[in-house]
């Protein structure tokens, strides 16, 4: 079983260099940081892992409620 986490249990959890989805993501991406730009710092991004294609994390009220849950490989991304 997979232990639910909290939106900000997540991004504490990939500051400290972790991976976390939820079911509002697109399947096969994951919250990460990530450095854009050789300039920048890291930011939180939704990236796909298979492509590396991805966007800025927004946070708003839809995933502040989802049940976020650790992913440690290609097999996390299911709910069970």
């Amino acid at each position: 079983m997979v232990e639910a986490m909290t939106l900000d249990e997540a991004i504490a959890h990939v500051s400290d260099g972790g991976r976390a989805t939820c079911d509002l993501l697109p399947r096969g991406s994951v919250l990460k940081l990530e450095q854009v730009g050789v300039w920048q710092m890291p930011a939180l991004r939704v990236v796909f892992e298979a492509t590396g294609d991805g966007y800025n994390f927004q946070r708003h009220a839809e995933l502040e409620a989802a049940e976020w849950r650790k992913v440690e490989g290609w097999l996390s991304y299911g709910t069970a």
